[in-house]
């Protein structure tokens, strides 16, 4: 630099990088745009790097981007000095001095032969390792063994199997060799919790209460050696007067607890050592004391004692009373049935349950404190007064229906149910709400059912009709025919007897046309074919029957996804007319059955070739006896006392129409199985 900083204005910027651990490439040019952006209008006079990837990004980048910034290097191991690091430049460096704590180990655990180091698979864990090896092997005669483990829960593994005699050198552990970061701090405490020899470090940070000691330099004192360096820097010296500082200040730590578990003396250790976790108990410390407050412990423990025993059958009274609270607590947030509690005197929600919210769309957070006028759920004009009303009134609510707005804006139906109870001094009111959506689109959808059932009746029963009249019609017609040709070949005078024949004729012919009308108005040919995805379909299928399953207490199971993605080539309202035929039929069956058989499993799977979809739909209701297999598929047939008995048939046509097959599965042993076959069409493009 050509003249000093003036040092009352230093400011200090600090980028911590930490390639160690983190996915990045110092040498990447994201990492070297992120710093030339980010200086470029204030470039740095100074720039300490600390460590070796930082020192590689200032000298292949740094220099160029701020050619005028001094360079000092910091916390650099001695062997990695370069020729061309000790050429004008600032630096701190220190050794990695693993001899000094050697020394120890040899004095207080003097049968020790081997030495077993662990270091990770970065760079910066091998460099350590190299260098703590090869001072290893210069000053003492200790079989030297590396650990192989991979990762750390591999090194465990590995101590696991080590002799006496031996001692864990801990060097470092940033990454193991599938490329997973870790702190190395964090290993050394866990390999030395599960270790069966003592484990040494050789870096300060390595230390904790399961850690025997470590030995090297202290960080702290090469931050402050660094700041004392850039200190001089900015008021004038130059980098080539300082040049390269070592760092010789050796420090020793060790654990006296582990000391003790090991057996090793902490007196050979030398006088200058740290120990730490030597505190002494406070009978050591204050014998007298400890004992005066053991006489006073043991008169007051007696006044508590019967004091104790005074209060314990309230106690019990106030635990069950909580046990009561958390079991209706619990109930209250686990019910299905969306749950208010508002406050009697004023209207104000006082706590709502998970279903309330997912009913309204409203969370427990926005809703408590307000009113449900407030949060425009009943937003009529005459809502008001019939709130306020409900409010001063001592009237419980038992399926009052009435619309409510949701938050998305929408309108629906709901049965409101309330009571009153008091809770300490104040009278709240339980309001459950019952959505009548999915009750009413069952329903709806029930009607609709049987609706078409009738007129698919109909239409057959007419086909049948006609099938049956026309066969007489036509007696009658050639019969009249031939009357009239035998008449016109007599000479009689029969011209009024022809006259009524004719109008047979007449008639027959208008009967026909009537009964084909008819049955033409009353037939199943005016169906649409379309792409069915049969995905959508189950799904769509599943909502329907959802509502009414719930009111008859039946689970039921899907398990079609085999079947998503395929496709159908048919009339999607009667297909769906089938399936939900056959899922009534099944809830009829198991309706007197208890809850634990009320259970319909609808499956699907598609045959190889993919060439059609089997759907099954079985109950644990009473079943069907083989040897009414087909009989239940007849016109009128029906095992209900209010049966019509042409479900099933009509269901068996409309497949046929589709070119599938519905039929009983005799083979199961309890209930009853419904198998439908329809072929599978090529997806659309």
């Amino acid at each position: 630099m050509s003249e000093a900083i003036e040092y009352r204005h230093l400011e200090l910027f600090e980028e911590y990088l930490e390639f160690h651990r983190l996915a990045l490439d110092p040498d990447s040019e994201s990492s070297v745009a992120f710093l030339k952006e980010r200086y470029e209008e204030t470039p740095p006079d100074i720039i300490l790097s600390t460590g070796t990837e930082a020192k590689h990004i200032a000298e292949d980048f740094l220099f160029e981007m701020f050619p005028d910034a001094v360079h000092v290097f910091s916390v650099l191991r001695k062997d990695e000095l370069t020729a061309s690091d000790r050429d004008g430049r600032a630096g701190i460096v220190y050794e990695a001095n693993v001899e000094p704590l050697l020394d120890v180990v040899s004095v207080v655990l003097p049968e020790t032969r081997r030495i077993f180091v662990v270091a990770g698979h970065a760079q910066f864990d091998r460099d350590v390792l190299r260098e703590v090896k090869r001072r290893i092997e210069r000053s003492f005669d200790y079989e030297i063994t590396e650990s192989k483990g991979g990762d750390p829960e591999a090194v465990k593994d590995e101590l696991a199997n080590l002799d006496p005699g031996t001692v864990v050198l801990y060097v470092s552990f940033f990454r193991d060799d599938a490329g997973n970061a870790y702190i190395p701090r964090n290993v050394a405490q866990s390999l030395a919790e599960v270790s069966p020899v003592p484990v040494f470090g050789i870096y300060e940070t390595f230390f904790g209460e399961n850690v025997a000691g470590v030995g090297s330099v202290v960080f702290s004192d090469l931050g402050a050696l660094s700041g004392r360096v850039v200190e001089r820097i900015a008021k004038g010296e130059s980098a080539e007067s300082i040049g390269i500082v070592e760092s010789d200040d050796q420090k020793l730590i060790f654990n006296e607890q582990v000391f003790r578990r090991f057996g090793m003396p902490l007196g050979r250790v030398p006088p200058f050592a740290e120990i730490r976790f030597d505190e002494k108990n406070l009978f050591q410390t204050h014998p007298i004391a400890f004992s005066v407050g053991l006489i006073v412990i043991a008169i007051q423990s007696s006044l508590i004692a019967a004091l104790l025993i005074s209060i314990r059958l309230g106690r019990k009274a106030d635990q069950r009373a909580l046990e009561m609270k958390n079991y209706f607590s619990t109930v209250f947030e686990n019910s299905p049935t969306p749950t208010s509690v508002l406050r009697s005197r004023d209207g104000i929600i006082y706590d709502v349950n998970p279903a309330w919210e997912r009913l309204h769309g409203r969370s427990r957070e926005e809703s408590i404190g307000q009113t449900p006028l407030d949060l425009g759920i009943f937003s009529a004009p005459e809502d008001g007064a019939i709130f306020r009303d409900f409010v001063l009134s001592e009237q419980d609510l038992s399926g009052y229906e009435h619309q409510a707005r949701v938050a998305s804006g929408e309108m629906i139906e709901i049965s409101f149910f309330s009571r009153s109870v008091k809770v300490g001094d104040e009278w709240l009111r339980i309001v459950s709400a019952v959505d009548m959506r999915d009750r009413r689109d069952a329903e709806a959808l029930r009607s609709k059912l049987n609706q078409g059932n009738r007129l698919a009746h109909l239409g057959q029963t007419s086909a049948w009709i006609a099938h049956e009249i026309n066969q007489p019609l036509g007696a009658i017609l050639n019969n009249t025919e031939a009357a009239l040709i035998y008449l016109e070949k007599k000479d009689a005078s029969l011209s009024e007897l022809k006259s009524i024949f004719e109008d047979i004729k007449s008639e027959q012919a208008r009967a026909s046309s009537v009964v084909r009308e008819v049955r033409d108005s009353l037939g199943t040919n005016d169906t649409s074919m379309e792409m069915v995805e049969l995905g959508a379909w189950f799904d769509g299928v599943k909502r329907v029957v959802q509502a009414e399953a719930h009111r008859r207490n039946v689970q039921l199971v899907f398990e079609v996804e085999p079947a998503r993605g395929r496709h159908l080539l048919g009339a999607r309202h009667l297909l769906q007319q089938v399936l939900l035929n056959l899922i009534f039929n099944s809830m009829d069956a198991v309706e007197d059955f208890v809850f634990s058989k009320r259970i319909i499993t609808i499956s699907a799977c598609v045959s190889s070739p993919e060439d059609s979809v089997l759907i099954s739909v079985r109950d644990r209701g009473p079943g069907i006896h083989p040897s009414k297999a087909e009989s239940v598929f007849e016109h009128f047939y029906s095992s209900k006392p209010d049966g019509m008995g042409v479900g099933l048939a009509i269901s068996r046509t409309i497949t046929k129409d589709h070119r599938g097959t519905l039929e009983v599965d005799t083979s199961v042993d309890s209930g009853a199985c419904m198998l439908w076959t329809l072929p599978l069409a090529r997806k659309p493009a």
